[in-house]
């Protein structure tokens, strides 16, 4: 599964990651510290994020 975490505390991104690869292990976790970091990827994110499934925002 492909998950992007959003959040602006560097904290709150490192300790949701770690409850996903608890829950969710093996998935493919990014983590951006703005939601615009994120779309900034543009043309340059992967297919495989193209597909995501699961977005979580702060």
């Amino acid at each position: 599964m492909e998950i992007a975490v959003v959040d602006d505390e560097k904290a709150i991104r490192e300790y949701i990651c770690g409850l996903v690869e608890e829950q969710q292990p093996g998935s493919s976790i990014e983590a951006h510290v703005t939601g615009e970091g994120l779309l900034a990827l543009g043309k340059r994110i992967t297919r495989k994020w193209r597909r995501a499934k699961c977005l979580i925002l702060s």
